[in-house]
């Protein structure tokens, strides 16, 4: 499995971009997970990777990103990081 971790954002509308990112990101985690691709442990630590904060993501977006995959795929079973 691949996410592109390591990405920098070089364009106008830096929020919308890692909002469609981080939550594009965590879906597709969440969907390995519940097709038993990835262990719980394993989307848990993919998840935690994806949401670390770092200088040039947004905080609104990265928050934004968080509440939406909590509220879409959190009661389901995901652990989405709070």
């Amino acid at each position: 499995m691949l996410l592109p971790l390591h990405v920098r954002a070089d364009i106008r509308d830096k929020q919308s971009y890692w909002y469609g990112f981080l939550v594009g990101s965590g879906v597709t985690v969440c969907a390995l997970l519940d097709i038993g691709l990835l262990s719980r442990n394993d989307a848990t630590d993919w998840l935690t990777e994806i949401f670390k904060q770092r200088s040039d993501i947004p905080s609104a977006a990265m928050e934004s990103a968080k509440q939406h995959l909590a509220e879409e795929l959190g009661p389901k079973g995901c652990p989405v990081p709070r």
